[in-house]
């Protein structure tokens, strides 16, 4: 019979975190899930966030998840992390105590590892794997030196309090954090135990928690002057002693005018005279992206058998195949989650897709051509921006368009390993719909770009929405913002691909590479106005068809 896992107590200090502390304390209430899905008892596992005299409305931010999830929200007004962490500590009642950031993700199976790491391996304390939660290629290098670091067969090495658990006896002996430092303050409790007690902790590599690299982000040299800093706490106690808040805020002089005016958090992906940027690599995305997009690496003929209804004959172009493996690996190395199909894989999935949806066997001609039927209807990106029909009949389209799309989400796809995942597209733009206005249908095609299927469901679902937004404000053209996002959020019902669109977003990671200004470049003005929206708390309609009145009287 499996040992009963010990009561589990997750402690999370926050100050002035009102942005993320909910998506955070989101992950692990979702860990705790999984823990009871594992056949645990999830009520053993408790969530203590302490708000460290925040003044943003940190705990407001969770009234949710206390009133629905149990969540317990304890105030520390002396200011300090490490204060924060032993007021938690005290208040928990758990024998393994798990000390998570504010702006760290917990994966769902960590809880169920931790416990069978304690109670079946007999660890008292151990650290986990970091990945990028936002941010881009130096994040992710950001992540991966400090984790190759993490091996070190050194008692500070292996200290790191994003995510960190210790047993309630190892915190007693060797703890508790210290409170006269702001930086390093788990050392005595990690860098203790590993002294003493080798043996008893654990790296372990198979939990990866994803951290916000927000601090080295927003400032300028953000990550070369984090480095030092954690180079001087390493070298001198005086180096630990201050940990100032503009390393973790941007500095307010180096704000875009239009933060410093009141605009949302994405626009610190737009310099200050409102041009489109990415951080450290200046315009270049959003003038490199509408290039791309008009790329085609498919030639398409239409072809008409006798006696047989219509087709359209589709292949890759002769520079294709040289163009796939160096863009996948650009795609890899931004972190994007999708990746573009070589010949093979691109049939069998268009094959395996057509049958599902639609359940048609599509034939294979010489030369590596697929033969897809040709359906009625238009290109819905055509049909958009179209002014011979009024908006409103335009607008059908689109919300046929998020329809099609829900329904092409909620498919369960056969897999290899005798599983089954939900169907994603990897490119929802409206260049890859088509709307029939004789029926009001829509149909999605061209799946060659496909999402890494590692990936949770609700991300592969929330940037497929995000692509499908995207571009709608830019076809439409003549249609207000609001009345374009009330009209896909009526069509496509499901909650789940919003809040992961809307967690994305108010992270600043939504919509800032070449990739994505492939996919869509909307004017600044409507993008931002886009962003904005989709960053209120709850998208009412009125507030929404109020919104596109004023415009459109305007």
């Amino acid at each position: 019979m499996k040992r009963p896992l010990p009561r589990i107590s997750v402690v999370i200090p926050a100050r002035n975190e009102a942005a993320l502390i909910a998506s955070t304390v989101g992950s692990v209430l979702r860990a705790r899930d999984r823990y009871r899905e594992a056949g645990r008892d999830g009520e053993a596992v408790e969530v203590i966030v302490v708000d460290n005299a925040s003044d943003d409305g940190t705990a407001d931010a969770l009234v949710q998840h206390t009133a629905e999830g149990g969540v317990v929200v304890a105030t520390c007004s002396p200011r300090g992390a490490a204060r924060a962490r032993n007021l938690g500590a005290r208040l928990a009642s758990g024998r393994v105590l798990i000390f998570l950031d504010a702006d760290t993700w917990l994966p769902p199976w960590a809880l169920v590892r931790i416990a069978e790491l304690v109670e079946e391996q007999g660890y008292e304390a151990g650290i986990t794997r970091l990945g990028a939660l936002d941010g881009g290629r130096r994040a992710r290098c950001w992540w991966a030196f400090w984790n190759a670091v993490r091996r070190l067969p050194l008692p500070r090495a292996k200290a790191m309090p994003a995510c960190m658990f210790c047993t309630r006896e190892a915190f007693e002996e060797f703890g508790p954090f210290d409170e006269r430092v702001d930086i390093g303050e788990e050392w005595p409790i990690l860098a203790g135990l590993y002294r003493a007690r080798p043996r008893r902790f654990v790296y372990d590599q198979t939990i990866r928690a994803l951290s916000s690299g927000r601090r080295m982000e927003l400032q300028h040299f953000g990550y070369t002057r984090t480095f030092a800093r954690y180079v001087w706490a390493v070298l001198s106690f005086r180096g630990r002693l201050d940990y100032p808040d503009h390393i973790r805020q941007a500095p307010r002089d180096s704000l875009p005018r239009q933060m410093k005016e009141g605009a949302s958090r994405t626009v610190l992906r737009t310099t200050a005279n409102g041009a489109r940027s990415w951080p450290g690599f200046g315009r270049w995305p959003a003038s490199l992206g509408p290039w791309l997009g008009k790329l085609r690496m498919h030639a398409i003929e239409p072809r008409q058998t006798s006696g047989r209804p219509p087709t359209i004959a589709k292949r890759r172009r002769w520079f294709g195949p040289l163009l796939i493996g160096p863009g996948n690996l650009y795609l890899r190395l931004l972190g994007s989650g999708v990746r573009v199909l070589p010949g093979a894989e691109w049939r069998a999935r268009e094959r395996a897709l057509h049958r599902a949806l639609h359940g048609i066997e599509l034939e294979t001609g010489p030369w590596g051509w697929l033969i897809l039927p040709r359906w009625p209807g238009v290109v819905l990106a055509d049909h958009a921006r179209s002014r011979l029909d009024p908006a409103p009949a335009r607008l059908r389209g689109l919300g046929a368009a998020g329809r099609a799309l829900r329904d092409l989400h909620r498919v369960e796809m056969p897999r290899a390993d005798g599983g089954s995942e939900r169907l994603s597209h990897g490119d929802a733009t409206l260049r890859n719909v088509l709307f029939d206005p004789g029926t009001g249908e829509a149909r999605w095609f061209d799946f060659d770009t496909a999402h890494d299927p590692d990936l949770a469901p609700a991300w592969r679902h929330g940037d497929d929405l995000r692509a499908l937004v995207y571009s709608a404000v830019e076809s439409f053209a003549d249609v207000p913002v609001a009345e374009l996002l009330l009209t896909v959020r009526d069509a496509y019902t499901d909650p789940g691909p919003w809040e992961q669109l809307r967690d994305r977003l108010s992270r600043g990671a939504l919509h800032r590479s070449p990739l994505h200004f492939a996919q869509a470049c909307p004017p600044d003005g409507r993008r931002r106005e886009l962003e904005s929206l989709l960053l209120g708390y709850d998208w009412p309609c009125e507030s929404l068809m109020k919104d596109a009145d004023d415009q459109s009287t305007g």
